[in-house]
């Protein structure tokens, strides 16, 4: 029953999101909440760095709702950091940087394309929006996240978690390009879309460890 209801809500989310519809709002304040339900009650002993990493992602979705400009917006970005060093913590206590084989570390390839690739697409506006070192320090702390996600793989057999932590540095970078780059056709969207697979995905590899 609580997996249709997560459904009910992506899809819902991803209709409105796609046409435009203000009742976006309502399905992304459920989200994450039935996303959290949905684990509560799929495993038999719930994670507590888990739980306090959807909890502030929660309170991210939140305060972003609020203009932009929005005294309290900015609760947002600092809730979303917050959630992250949740997942940093998370994916420490299960993955180890040691059980990485030595083939394995060429996954760094991606990380050099991603950072390179976004210093060429946002990297002057970012220094003149004194916006850098904010950049370099959230560049520092999901990328450091996912590669101890990416860790997992080794140390509990699953993926999920690092595909997931990709997908969540994909949909960030397209947040960071909509407002230090070009807006793109249906932005939004794919940045939701990105955003609710990537936690999806986090979940559910926690519920095969």
């Amino acid at each position: 029953m609580e997996g249709i209801l997560l459904g009910i809500v992506v899809g819902l989310q991803l209709k409105f999101d796609w046409f435009g519809d203000k009742r976006r709002r309502i399905t992304k304040t459920l989200f994450l909440p039935m996303l959290l339900f949905f684990y509560v009650l799929r495993t038999g002993s719930p994670v507590p760095a888990l739980v306090g990493a959807l909890f502030f992602g929660w309170i991210g979705d939140l305060f972003m709702m609020f203009p932009r400009g929005h005294r309290w917006r900015m609760v947002g970005p600092v809730a979303f950091g917050i959630g992250h060093i949740f997942y940093l913590a998370l994916f420490i206590q299960f993955g180890k940087l040691a059980d990485i084989p030595p083939i394995g570390w060429a996954v760094l390839i991606l990380y050099v394309i991603w950072i390179r690739s976004g210093y060429v697409l946002m990297g002057k506006e970012l220094k003149d929006k004194d916006m850098f070192h904010w950049v370099l320090v959230y560049v520092g702390l999901i990328g450091s996240m996912s590669l101890f996600a990416y860790a997992i793989a080794f140390t509990q057999g699953t993926v999920l978690p690092f595909i997931g932590a990709m997908i969540f540095i994909l949909s960030d970078t397209m947040v960071l390009y909509r407002d230090y780059g070009r807006a793109f056709a249906k932005n939004k969207f794919w940045v939701i879309a990105t955003y609710m697979i990537a936690q999806i995905l986090i979940v559910f590899g926690f519920l095969q460890v």
